[in-house]
């Protein structure tokens, strides 16, 4: 089942962030927060994390750790209003000719191209590259060998 949600916050908005702006407008918005997205901390894999100072049993938006409040979150609201419930009213037969009229027909038609074959003419595509000097290439093999790996690396490996 697809839910359509009216109104999403997302970015790079924190946690706190968010619960101010639901705090502060609540009456404002005139929404019904139904689902907050909250990203990992970006400390949960460290050892030292701060954990929260609430009752480990009941759980409140107001002793998250400080990590979390941090943490990236994004949050979407259901559409308050009921047009969605009226769309259910509608016959099907209805909706089928709404799906195939003309207008939806020519919005999901192919388009098509036409290719004509020439030369591009433009000076700028032709860019003249500088004379590289490279290394010589009479080295031996135990000279290139010896450029990559001097006396410690061959000690580490032979002791």
């Amino acid at each position: 089942m697809d839910v359509h949600y009216d109104f999403r916050i997302s970015g790079r908005d924190t946690l706190a962030d968010l619960l101010s702006v639901l705090e502060e407008d609540e009456d404002d918005l005139g929404i019904n927060p139904v689902d907050i997205v909250i990203m990992p901390p970006t400390n949960s894999c460290e050892v030292l994390t701060d954990e929260d100072s609430g009752d480990e049993d009941v759980v409140d938006v107001n002793n998250l750790p400080t990590a979390q409040l941090r943490a990236e979150a994004e949050l979407f609201a259901h559409n308050s209003d009921d047009e969605w419930e009226d769309e259910d009213k509608i016959p099907l037969s209805e909706l089928r000719k709404g799906l195939l009229s003309k207008r939806h027909y020519d919005e999901f038609k192919k388009k098509t191209y036409k290719w004509e074959k020439f030369d591009i003419k433009n000076a700028r595509l032709e860019t003249e590259w500088p004379n590289f000097v490279l290394p010589s290439n009479n080295l031996s093999p135990i000279q290139l060998f010896e450029n990559f790996f001097d006396k410690e690396i061959i000690d580490m490996f032979v002791f």
